[in-house]
Parts: structure tokens; sequence; C-alpha cells
């Protein structure tokens, strides 16, 4: 991931040589991922917040946003999201936020 050569500091628990258990990751752009790290990666519960006001507060699997948690988009949306390996469930917020949708 080129955006994970592009960091800028880290600050947090290593193992082996890794990153490992808590920490704050910072990419030059003033983005930041806080929280857990497994063998390097994004793993378990965290927050991701990117330059542009977007962000995701939630669980974390194999280093991208991966369960339900909390997506802001930085313009006219904060709630509760799901993200499948890194990609929002759209039919999830369709149920969630649209819900005359599926009873027609």
């Amino acid at each position: 991931n080129r955006k994970e050569e592009e960091h800028k500091e880290y600050k947090g628990e290593y193992k082996d040589g890794q990153m490992h258990g808590k920490g704050l990751f910072e990419w030059s752009e003033g983005e930041f991922y806080r929280g857990n790290f497994v063998n390097g990666k994004k793993e378990g519960d965290g927050e991701l917040h990117m330059g542009n006001g977007r962000s995701f507060i939630g669980p974390f699997s194999n280093g991208r946003p991966n369960g339900i948690g909390v997506f802001d988009n930085g313009i006219n949306f904060k709630g509760e999201m799901e993200f499948i390996e890194g990609k929002m469930n759209i039919d999830y917020m369709k149920r969630k936020y649209m819900p005359r949708y599926f009873l027609q």
C-alpha cells in the first residue's frame, strides 16, 4: 500500500520489529490511525481519520475497516455504517437509513 510507505511517524508498541499492540500511525498529510496493530497491520478496535474530514471509528481486520462502526463522510453524514473488507456495505446503509426501500 503506497500510503503505508509514506508514513510520517509511528508511536506505539512493537513486536519482532513490527507495529504490534496499541499505537498511533500518522501520515504526512495529517491523516492518522489510532488503535490496535497486529503484525504491522491495523487490527481490532481503532479510528482512522483522513485529511478530507472522513473518519471511521470501529473494528479493523487485515489493515482495513471491517464491521459496524461510526463513519463520517466529512460533508453531510455521520452515523453507524458497516464495512466489509474495507468496502462500505451499501445494503446495510439502505436497510438502516432507508427502511421504506425494503418495505416495497
